[in-house]
């Protein structure tokens, strides 16, 4: 009976003392992203532009360039995705 009494606790000993050897290290990669193509979009001229409020053909402006700046940082971190074999030495 007393020897069965020590089997569990000699178990746990053993497992988890055991168990540190077995770890594995967890490696994360980047899988490459899809580049959707930019979207023609239509041009519009000053003179249509000419009907408009000079503080909203500025603020029309000035909304369409943070949009291209948007669509540009999105694009090179899409990039950076390709090129992460490249870079990769091992070294996180």
């Amino acid at each position: 009976m007393k020897k069965n009494a020590w089997l569990p606790a000699v178990a746990i000993i053993l497992i988890t003392t055991g168990s540190g050897c077995t770890t594995l290290e967890t490696q994360y990669v980047t899988q490459p992203l899809h580049r959707p193509e930019r979207p023609l979009l239509p041009a519009v001229s000053e003179e249509e532009l000419s009907c408009l409020a000079q503080g909203t053909a500025r603020k029309l402006t000035e909304r369409q360039r943070l949009r291209r700046e948007y669509a540009e940082k999105l694009e090179t971190i899409i990039d950076g995705t390709h090129n992460q074999g490249d870079q990769d030495d091992g070294q996180r």
